[in-house]
């Protein structure tokens, strides 16, 4: 039995660091709180926690009952996303001084990119940061109470200010200056690993209504198309049809084919809320202008059947509608 030379066993542990450092670091939690977790590089950030479906992302209306569902932070995967793609601005940043912004319009465009990367920034500390590094970059020296990251009800305070500090633009700098020194290269390597190959395959929720009374002739309810997308987890996000069929998703009135016993259960009335479920896939939208550190994302069908939910939860199903197959009225 042949044995591996020495050197070779002394790279084995290194490579295996390197291998998970490249990899997304996705743990998906179990069924039942249907959630995933993107466990963050080192202890100085918080995890990022989504709300799923099936296993995959769920972006468009979110689910979200305080004390109930599992708490998520959709914003920080979106700003984090948002950082692999706003790579000119992040050139541009000036990492020895702050930029201000500047309203008389003569502001230069590297200095708008720097003012911009380095607000995002900020924004990116306040809601990856744990508490703990939060005190170390944005506690005034000079606070008289302890300060607070997080509001009443759990979520993250916007930062306002390096330093925590308004006043003190010496303050402000030594926490810039800082910050970028032991986060900056971090935080962007993290955001390299998301949307890998530039998509994601995820679920986008859509809520949507019954638009009349059951149709004894068709054997179904009409409902209100509607193929939405943007929420706290993409915050620009639309949908791009490829043909006809889809084209009348968001156009017109469609059919959810639904035998009169099972309408008769479902007790469904006009206006009443429902919810469709598309499986997409989800990139950056280049044909879109970008606005500053927002980056437009669209998104197109992976599954031509849409399932159709009576509840946000995503409990209750009560149907599928094929969009080879789509029967439509205006």
């Amino acid at each position: 039995m042949q044995t591996m030379p020495k050197h070779t066993t002394a790279l084995i542990p290194m490579l295996c660091l390197l291998l998970a450092w490249h990899t997304p670091t996705l743990i998906a939690q179990s069924a039942d709180n249907n959630t995933i977790t993107f466990k963050a590089p080192s202890e100085k950030y918080v995890d990022i926690v989504l709300q799923s479906h099936d296993g995959l992302i769920r972006l468009g209306d979110i689910y979200y009952h305080r004390g109930v569902t599992l708490p998520t932070n959709p914003q920080a995967f979106n700003a984090l996303v948002n950082m692999k793609y706003i790579t000119e601005l992040y050139v541009d940043m000036d990492q020895t001084k702050i930029t201000k912004r500047v309203y008389n319009g003569t502001t230069d465009k590297k200095s708008e990119n720097s003012n911009k990367a380095q607000d995002h920034l900020l924004r990116l500390a306040s809601l990856l940061c744990t508490e703990t590094e939060l005190n170390k970059y944005f506690c005034p020296e000079n606070a008289k109470k302890p300060c607070t990251f997080i509001d009443t009800y759990g979520r993250r305070k916007p930062i306002g200010f390096w330093g925590g500090d308004r006043g003190n633009e010496f303050a402000q700098l030594r926490s810039y200056k800082a910050f970028v020194k032991d986060h900056l290269s971090e935080l962007q390597d993290w955001s390299k690993t998301f949307f890998e190959n530039d998509e994601l395959i995820a679920y986008v929720v859509s809520m949507s209504s019954v638009a009349d009374t059951y149709d004894f002739q068709k054997k179904g309810y009409w409902i209100s198309g509607a193929m939405a997308g943007s929420s706290q987890v993409i915050d620009y996000l639309s949908f791009v049809p490829y043909d006809e069929n889809q084209r009348n998703l968001n156009q017109r009135k469609l059919l959810l084919s639904i035998e009169p016993a099972k309408a008769k259960e479902l007790k469904l009335q006009k206006r009443s809320p429902i919810f469709i479920v598309a499986k997409a896939k989800i990139y950056p939208d280049e044909k879109t202008p970008r606005s500053g550190a927002r980056v437009p994302f669209a998104f197109e069908l992976e599954n031509p059947v849409l399932e159709i939910y009576k509840d946000i939860q995503l409990t209750q199903k009560i149907g599928e509608i094929s969009v080879d197959n789509l029967i439509t009225k205006y």
